[in-house]
């Protein structure tokens, strides 16, 4: 998946969230958050995505649920991705 980026960086996260960007970078919406979710996975482990949904399905935000299930913000891990993928 990374090699589809070998002559170019990985697009930021936050880039990649709005509808209009499925519709102009669909390609670039599922391969990186493809690899952030596998990043994710590396540092925490599976479970913590059964808690956002969980979270989310008692109405908490996005931003709130994945708070609560990776520790921090989705801002924060949007910079250390960035930091590692970059």
């Amino acid at each position: 998946m990374l090699s589809k980026y070998s002559d170019r960086s990985l697009p930021n996260l936050s880039g990649l969230e709005t509808m209009d960007a499925l519709e102009t970078a669909r390609d670039d919406v599922y391969r990186v958050g493809t690899i952030a979710a596998a990043d994710l996975i590396e540092g925490h482990g599976i479970l913590p995505f059964g808690q956002v949904f969980e979270d989310l399905g008692k109405g908490e935000s996005w931003e709130t649920a994945f708070e609560n299930a990776f520790g921090q913000s989705p801002n924060a891990f949007y910079v250390a991705f960035s930091k590692r993928y970059h």
